[in-house]
């Protein structure tokens, strides 16, 4: 993790995205597009644990709170997955 405190680009969007005025859906399609790094349409394991670090992260540093460790991060993760991908594919 960065030390510095600073915001990075995707913290930036994750939360701008959240905060900003509109419907739910929409943005969550933003989010979903900004963070399907390869264009398949579908978000993997790893696009989806860095879209949740990205705004857990951007959050706790935009609230001066403290950020969660990389292991629950990386739990929610697994959990989100597993509720998610109700077919079991990858």
């Amino acid at each position: 993790m960065d030390k510095s405190g600073l915001i990075d680009i995707y913290e930036a969007f994750a939360v701008i995205y959240t905060f900003c005025d509109g419907m739910f859906e929409p943005k969550i399609r933003e989010l979903y597009s900004l963070f399907d790094f390869d264009g398949s349409g579908e978000i993997d394991f790893a696009e989806l644990f860095l879209a949740l670090q990205s705004t857990i992260y951007g959050f706790c540093k935009l609230l001066g709170m403290p950020i969660p460790t990389i292991a629950s991060i990386r739990a929610l993760a697994v959990k989100a997955i597993q509720v998610i991908d109700s077919n079991e594919n990858d």
